[in-house]
């Protein structure tokens, strides 16, 4: 998410309350939030609920269509998933095509967050 929104580890760090090196821990899967205050003020700053930083067991692109479209949507992206993994393991994809693939992916996703978060603004 950190990258998505064009922030550096530093800048994220200091949005959350966290050191740069917990940043880093965290983001490179060495370590997780050991308080819940971390998960709080992650969540708050990236828009999302603290449920979307906690679940570790589905990829970011399966909770976000979750989020966004309920469990039709996270069947729908696993399916998705599942087909663009194939692809890229058969390798017919060029590395380009893979790499515009994987943008629109991200472009779907912080998509489907401002719609929801701006859904749930307006309530």
């Amino acid at each position: 998410m950190r990258i998505s929104l064009n922030r550096t580890q530093a800048e994220a760090a200091e949005g959350i309350g966290i050191s740069k090196r917990a940043l880093q821990q965290y983001e490179a899967g060495e370590t997780i939030p050991r308080f819940d205050r971390i998960y709080d003020q992650a969540a708050e700053y990236y828009h999302v609920p603290v449920e979307f930083l906690k679940n570790e067991s589905e990829d970011d692109f399966k909770k976000c269509a979750e989020y966004g479209y309920g469990a039709k949507g996270k069947k729908q992206a696993e399916d998705l998933a599942n087909e663009i993994a194939g692809l890229f393991a058969g390798g017919r994809l060029s590395e380009e095509d893979a790499d515009k693939i994987m943008k629109v992916m991200e472009e779907a996703y912080w998509e489907i967050k401002l719609r929801k978060r701006n859904q749930e603004n307006n309530t």
